[in-house]
């Protein structure tokens, strides 16, 4: 286990009122399990900045430890503390993290009964729609990315398997594990948003996308971090 306090700043939030606020464009994040917290849009108060985005939310109150990272500015209501990280955060391209290959098409008429997981552009169950008996095309310790359907759903896939043409698959070019697969897919998932209303994520976009990571004094990332602030959550024995 890693105290929180070695990881983060904890900030007591805001504590404001939304009910007293106006109407406006400024995310207002309270104690909701949903929707990352984020209760209204609130306008912006004088004297009072929102706080950046790239933190993390944690509800004292209401759904009890639901915590999110704000992909936007925001302030927050009563209850909520803000993490800052204590460690430097760097962008990095997908290439250069991944090699990012294609998943490839498979009609249910083609399909026949077995024990080969089958990756869909699915949110739900990790991806898998279904066990085929089709040999598996691609290699487990690897990284579903939905670019169509349910865009930017990030999966870490432990076992080998299949995966739709509409999934493209991250092989990391760095020793990954299931902790910092699984911290990384968080980040992908705040991403989504930005694929929203039928814009796919396509492979080439995806090769230029960028993602921010935790890094060590020299610039290269933290994997070390990753893991063992996955490692330091409740129930991360089961993973």
């Amino acid at each position: 286990m890693v105290k929180l306090s070695k990881l983060f700043a904890v900030n007591s939030g805001n504590k404001l009122d939304m009910n007293k606020m106006s109407a406006g464009h400024v995310n207002f994040v309270g104690r909701s399990g949903f929707n990352q917290g984020i209760t209204g849009k609130v306008s912006p108060i004088d004297g009072i900045t929102p706080y950046p985005a790239g933190l993390i939310t944690v509800a004292l109150g209401g759904t009890v430890l639901s915590s999110f990272l704000q992909t936007l500015d925001f302030y927050t209501g009563q209850n909520v503390v803000v993490l800052y990280p204590k460690t430097e955060w760097k962008p990095f391209s997908y290439n250069d993290l991944f090699a990012i290959k294609k998943g490839r098409r498979l009609t249910k008429a083609e399909m026949i009964d077995g024990t080969t997981p089958y990756i869909g552009s699915s949110d739900a169950n990790n991806g898998l729609t279904a066990m085929i008996g089709q040999p598996p095309i691609h290699e487990a310790n690897t990284i579903s990315l939905s670019y169509n359907g349910s865009v930017g759903e990030a999966f870490y896939q432990p076992k080998v398997f299949w995966a739709t043409d509409d999934v493209n698959v991250l092989y990391p070019l760095f020793k990954m594990n299931s902790a910092t697969a699984l911290f990384i897919c968080a980040l992908i998932r705040n991403e989504k948003y930005r694929y929203n209303y039928g814009r796919k994520w396509t492979l080439d976009k995806m090769n230029k996308s960028i993602i921010k990571l935790p890094v060590k004094n020299d610039g290269s990332p933290d994997f070390d971090f990753m893991e063992n602030y996955i490692k330091s959550l409740p129930y991360s024995s089961q993973i």
